[in-house]
């Protein structure tokens, strides 16, 4: 009844290693014993987990469910890149010289700015400019100077030139000749 292929048989496993223990009253074989078992259930355990206890696997998959702008703005051509364009949030596109920057919205509207470089200016740089500023306010001030006194000169003239007569007074008046009789 023991032996049906249907009832596990115990007799090969468990009851061969309790007779494989050693009948002895020597407390260093025994120690050695426990220690050899130890080592072997220690094995099986690794084996165990190697054979049936599977890493989990990381899932390295990525879905984009909107346009991914990593850089924040993109690079175009002109404005007819912008309009081709679909954007879902607020997208801003500038053209490859720099010089004009678009920002288009989910509605579709684009609104468009020109860009001017800002370059950082030293001490030397500010003083130079300065002093060009100065150069040529003082320019347009001389300018006005020159229209305003050719102005004053013209007018000036015409108003302060006395009018003169000429007539001299050593010349009498009166005719000297006398008319013919007949």
């Amino acid at each position: 009844m023991y032996n049906s292929p249907y009832i596990p048989n115990y007799s090969n496993g468990y009851n061969q290693q309790i007779n494989n223990i050693p009948q002895t009253n020597n407390y260093d074989e025994y120690i050695k014993y426990l220690d050899k078992e130890k080592e072997r259930v220690e094995k099986s355990k690794e084996q165990y987990i190697n054979r049936y206890q599977q890493q989990p696997t990381s899932i390295n998959q990525t879905f984009q469910l909107a346009p991914n702008n990593a850089n924040g703005i993109k690079h175009i051509n002109s404005i007819e890149d912008v309009e081709k364009e679909l954007t879902v949030v607020e997208t801003a596109f500038v053209t490859n010289d720099y010089t004009q920057l678009f920002i288009k919205n989910a509605k579709g509207e684009i609104r468009t700015f020109v860009m001017e470089e800002i370059v950082p200016k030293d001490e030397k740089d500010k003083i130079i400019e300065q002093l060009r500023l100065e150069n040529e306010e003082l320019k347009g001030m001389i300018s006005n100077e020159s229209t305003n006194t050719t102005n004053d000169e013209q007018g000036n003239t015409t108003i302060d030139k006395p009018t003169k007569t000429k007539t001299t007074s050593n010349v009498s008046v009166s005719r000297t000749s006398k008319a013919k009789s007949k």
